[in-house]
């Protein structure tokens, strides 16, 4: 190999570290502007941006993945910044905004990049429920109820079993309904009380 060459080997090598570098800083600079925007606006001293924060994880995503949705950060050895986090907090954006659809397909994603934890599955809920889709809600309800106790903090299962006892009750499953709210009690879920005195006690 001439010199020449070896000079166009090493200056290629160099600027495909750079190249990588620049595309991990880019991402995380999108992230960061969107968290800025949409968590720290406050301490930042700025308005809140939840539609410029969208905006922001959007592009940090297309930095992470391909259009098939294969994780460009592996490819190039991509390490810290996690795509399943950056499709969660632009769903909880997403349903700021009453994008409710939205905010449900992103939560999935998040879910399908290793984040499948019973919290997606309480916020997937949360939407179908806010779209009035009661029993698309008590199926990712039932999915975090059937993690381990050890999985999912009491307040959290407690909340779980109370929102599937007043889906199943609108539904028309007042029996269910009432069972599940009862179980919310027992747990230390206050409000459980109060919802089956107004609507299990007739």
């Amino acid at each position: 190999m001439t010199r020449t060459m070896k000079q166009e080997v090493l200056l290629t090598f160099i600027l495909s570290i750079i190249c990588t570098l620049s595309f991990a800083q880019t991402a995380d600079e999108y992230l960061e502007r969107g968290m800025d925007k949409y968590v720290r606006y406050q301490e930042k001293g700025i308005e809140k941006d939840i539609p410029g924060a969208i905006k922001d994880f959007t592009k940090a995503l297309s930095l992470l993945l391909d259009s098939s949705g294969i994780a460009l950060e592996k490819k190039r050895n991509r390490t810290g910044l996690d795509s399943a986090m950056i499709f969660t907090r632009r769903a909880q954006a997403k349903s700021d905004i009453e994008d409710y659809r939205g905010a449900i397909k992103d939560y999935k994603k998040a879910i399908k990049k290793g984040w499948d934890l019973p919290i997606q599955y309480m916020q997937i809920s949360d939407n179908y429920a806010k779209m009035e889709k009661y029993k698309e809600s008590i199926h990712f309800l039932n999915k975090v109820i059937e993690h381990e106790p050890s999985e999912v903090p009491d307040k959290r299962m407690a909340r779980a079993f109370y929102n599937r006892g007043i889906a199943k009750i609108i539904i028309g499953n007042k029996e269910e309904g009432c069972m599940d709210l009862s179980k919310a009690g027992e747990m230390g879920y206050e409000k459980a009380y109060k919802a089956m005195q107004a609507l299990c006690n007739n």
